[in-house]
């Protein structure tokens, strides 16, 4: 009769070898685990502080020249509304600086404010706001202590613009401008009317510089039933003059500032046709 086969497992039989044989079949201890938990005795952790980065703005011409101290507080007033976007308070900002009688040493003092301005308001969509800077700038010119500093000091964008003005495609901007009309035969100009003629946006873009704004927060509107009215802009705001249409404007006077500039002087040689 064959012997009977034992029940127990291999493990369990190497288990009672080990306890016959004398040795120690304890387990090991067990590690203890590190409690993860924040208890109220541990100190607080320590988080950096990470700066937020802000946005790079054009600075105020009006802090850069340090006018704040110097002229008359409704008169910076007028000043900072002159960089506004708004059409309205542009409109109005140049009306009270046109209307108002300065003395000269006041005109020397704003000169560079007005000279920072002028000319993305020369090349402006509206025309109100074209014909309002070409008459006061006239009128600037025909002082005779600004009229060194308004044509020798002044940069050559606003020099171009002022070209430019006088063939406006608005005669009446263009009559204002015309009659106090400039040297302007020197390369840079020239340069400045051709890039008018070949590529209008650029020129644009630097005589127009637009500033950085912080992004604003979208704010969800509840429903009210009421379908949201369009705003009525006034005519001549930026958003009534299409790309193609600025391009235009910019093309028909720089030709006839360009044609103006070989009139008067027919030794000038264009830059393409060097």
């Amino acid at each position: 009769m064959p012997p009977k086969s034992s029940s127990a497992s291999s493990g369990t039989r190497k288990k009672h070898a080990r306890k016959a044989a004398g040795l120690d079949t304890a387990p090991p201890p067990k590690q203890e685990k590190k409690d993860k938990k924040k208890h109220r005795s541990d100190p607080p952790r320590q988080k950096a502080y990470i700066p937020p980065v802000k946005p790079t703005s054009a600075p105020d011409p009006v802090e850069a020249y340090g006018l704040a101290g110097r002229v008359a507080p409704e008169l910076v007033v007028v000043l900072r509304s002159l960089g506004k976007k708004v059409l309205v308070t542009k409109v109005r900002a140049l009306e009270e600086l046109g209307a108002n009688n300065h003395d000269e040493d006041t005109l020397l003092a704003i000169a560079p404010v007005w000279l920072h301005h002028l000319p993305a308001h020369l090349v402006h969509p509206a025309r109100r706001v074209r014909l309002l800077t070409a008459q006061i700038h006239a009128a600037l010119l025909a002082r005779e202590l600004l009229h060194p500093l308004l044509i020798q000091d002044t940069p050559s964008l606003a020099r171009c613009a002022w070209v430019l003005a006088g063939h406006d495609v608005d005669r009446g901007v263009a009559g204002v401008a015309a009659a106090a009309r400039v040297p302007s035969d020197s390369p840079e100009i020239l340069a400045l009317l051709e890039s008018a003629l070949l590529t209008p946006d650029v020129l644009y873009a630097q005589l127009n510089p637009q500033p950085v704004h912080l992004p604003e927060r979208a704010v969800k509107a509840r429903p009210t039933g009421v379908a949201p009215q369009r705003s009525e802009r006034g005519k001549g705001e930026e958003g009534d003059e299409s790309a193609g249409d600025r391009r235009a404007r910019l093309r028909i006077a720089a030709l006839g500032a360009l044609k103006w500039v070989l009139e008067t002087s027919p030794t000038t040689q264009l830059i393409w046709s060097g």
